[in-house]
């Protein structure tokens, strides 16, 4: 809860910083925007290294090929990471390159559960026949 507190008070001092800053020196809206960003991913890393631990834990225990967690854990980093740039590029306003990045990152987020795919066709083509 204190970190959620102290990352939301980031966050804030960020967005009032950068309306400040675009109308005196807007060159450095796009800098501070990506530094609180940085800074905001830095901390909530050691917690998303925790869920991983958790989620192999369980998966393990389920039997469930490593394989299928390292998929979904790969398309949600690039989830993340295609949303966070593509916001950045929306914020200095190139609409255009935001939009061709979020289709970007949703091919992205297909790729690595590919060979997923085609083990299911695999199995599903040994019931069929």
């Amino acid at each position: 809860m204190n970190t959620a507190l102290q990352l939301g008070a980031l966050s804030l001092l960020a967005a009032v910083m950068s309306a400040f800053l675009k109308s005196h020196r807007p060159e450095l809206v796009l800098p501070l925007q990506i530094g609180a960003g940085v800074l905001l991913l830095a901390a909530v890393l050691p917690a998303a290294k925790d869920g991983w631990l958790q989620l192999r834990e369980s998966f393990s225990l389920l039997d469930v090929p490593l394989q299928l967690l390292s998929a979904v854990w790969k398309g949600a980093a690039v989830c993340v990471v295609t949303r966070l740039c593509a916001s950045f590029c929306k914020d200095s306003g190139n609409e255009a390159l935001a939009s061709a990045l979020l289709f970007a990152g949703r091919v992205g987020t297909l790729l690595p559960a590919l060979p997923l795919l085609r083990q299911a066709a695999e199995i599903a083509a040994g019931f069929a026949g």
